[in-house]
């Protein structure tokens, strides 16, 4: 199959799921907001432990664990709305999905992927690593880091994070062996992990963690909203326009090239 039937058959499924069944599309959506809480908690509490004076160590050996997530969210059939943007834009492009059901699925996955992470990071919270969280907890030091940033930086980091997500995807998709599969998803999302970079779905899951410990009354709920609302504009960016709307494209059926399994 090529990039437009996969993205075809892909966006055919979810349209039919969410418009015929939207419990069981939500309950996908819930499971991959958790997934990804599951592999940030083992990652930062492993990390934390592991390498307490080698913050630099700690925080590659946490985007390590953290990539797990993406995994377990890809083999297990979970709905995530950033990788939901690439397929969408590109479903529209083919004339495959209408905008108004490109934005349904996208706002209902995101809600979802919400609940799913707080669900999960509440039930951390516990376990007493989780709720007796120190001030230099590796997960606190990136909330506070994530929310002092201006917003271009959330938008130019979420479009950069949602492109090496994407492209786990477009490996994921396109290559048959499932050994290459996995080493190409570990590598593009530990990448954008260890960068720092912005990822919506990531960040509901480390601040979901960081607000249900004692020290979550430092934080203000809105302000994890406006940042989530940035980032997630600059992963529909990244996902959406530089990734689908981009492949999308390149796999007109015009060109004599496309990219196929």
């Amino acid at each position: 199959m090529n990039f437009r039937e996969l993205v075809t058959a892909a966006v055919h499924k979810k349209e039919t799921l969410i418009d015929n069944d939207l419990m069981r599309y939500s309950l996908r959506s819930v499971y991959a907001g958790a997934y990804l809480t599951l592999s940030t908690a083992a990652g930062a509490f492993m990390a934390t432990h592991m390498f307490p004076d080698a913050a630099g160590m700690a925080k590659v050996f946490y985007a390590f664990f953290f990539a797990f997530g993406l995994v377990y969210i890809l083999f297990l059939g979970g709905e995530l709305a950033t990788s939901n943007m690439m397929y969408t834009t590109a479903g529209v492009y083919f004339k495959e999905l209408k905008v108004s059901k490109q934005v349904k699925i996208l706002v209902v996955c995101t809600s979802f992927n919400l609940i799913g992470a707080l669900f999960m990071a509440w039930l951390f919270s516990f376990m007493p690593h989780f709720k007796e969280m120190a001030a230099d907890y590796i997960l606190v030091g990136t909330v506070n880091s994530k929310l002092a940033k201006p917003v271009i930086n959330l938008l130019v980091e979420g479009i950069i994070a949602n492109v090496f997500v994407n492209v786990a995807i477009l490996s994921f998709m396109l290559v048959k062996n499932q050994v290459g599969r996995m080493i190409l998803v570990l590598t593009a999302v530990t990448m954008f992990v260890a960068l720092g970079t912005e990822h919506v779905i990531a960040n509901f899951a480390s601040f979901g963690l960081v607000y249900f410990s004692e020290l979550g009354g430092q934080f203000s709920f809105l302000s994890f909203l406006i940042q989530w609302f940035w980032v997630w504009i600059g992963n529909l960016i990244g996902g959406g326009i530089f990734i689908g709307l981009g492949y999308a494209y390149l796999n007109h059926p015009k060109s004599t090239y496309t990219d196929s399994v």
